[in-house]
């Protein structure tokens, strides 16, 4: 798990903030969307970049596991 939050201090802030609020605390993205005050399929595009970099970012680890 160490492994994974310092990957995520890797992403852009509005990246981190998005992943955190979906996958921590459970929010739609339409609750996120209202939080963060950018349209829904924004939301979508930086939870979709930040998995394809936590995927790049970790995948060393993942290949040693």
């Amino acid at each position: 798990e160490i492994k994974v939050r310092q990957a995520i201090l890797n992403l852009s802030p509005i990246q981190q903030e998005c992943l955190i609020l979906m996958m921590d605390q459970e929010l739609s993205m339409d609750q996120i969307s209202t939080i963060v005050g950018i349209p829904v399929n924004t939301v979508k595009s930086h939870i979709h970049r930040a998995k394809e970099s936590l995927k790049e970012i970790l995948s060393p680890v993942l290949e040693d596991l």
